[in-house]
């Protein structure tokens, strides 16, 4: 019997829906953008009207877009730094490994680029925002290794 790579295809999608392992990961990215109320004055950094009811004075306005994907995930506990699994460079405790179908990488770099986008993982509190981006899976070619560190979330203006 001869495989086609279209079976191939199925046999691989099908074991990874049916692996069980995948959570709904919310990418959530911010598009800033002047203000259309008031302005924006670049030589202040902030709003022409002060109290400008729409960006608060800032000059600045902040739309978020929320994607989701299916990821499958990695928490690196202790027992997994201290020698007991395969770790990639650069991974501290608490840090996540997301992988990720090729289509949803281009999220992830966008999150990556734009420092107030975050991820958020389906039952967990805390935010997250990649580090690292690289190729995995059959080929290095379907599936992508998303590396993710615990953040903070701060929306002040620099310098307040």
């Amino acid at each position: 019997m001869f495989i086609s790579g279209i079976d191939r295809y199925d046999i691989r999608q099908t074991m990874l829906h049916a692996s069980g392992n995948f959570r709904a990961v919310h990418g959530v990215v911010a598009t800033v953008t002047d203000c259309t109320a008031c302005g924006y004055e670049a030589m202040s950094d902030s709003g022409l009207d002060p109290t400008c009811a729409t960006c608060s004075g800032t000059g600045k306005t902040i739309a978020w877009l929320v994607q989701e994907v299916s990821a499958r995930i990695k928490v690196f506990d202790f027992v997994q730094l201290q020698g007991a699994g395969a770790v990639p460079p650069g991974v501290e405790l608490g840090d996540m490994a997301l992988y990720v179908r090729k289509n949803d990488q281009a999220l992830f770099d966008t999150i990556q680029q734009e420092h107030r986008s975050y991820v958020k993982v389906d039952g967990d509190s805390n935010a997250y925002r990649p580090f690292a981006v690289s190729s995995d899976g059959v080929g290095m070619d379907d599936e992508f290794r998303i590396l993710m560190r615990k953040v903070t979330l701060d929306e002040r203006k620099t310098g307040y």
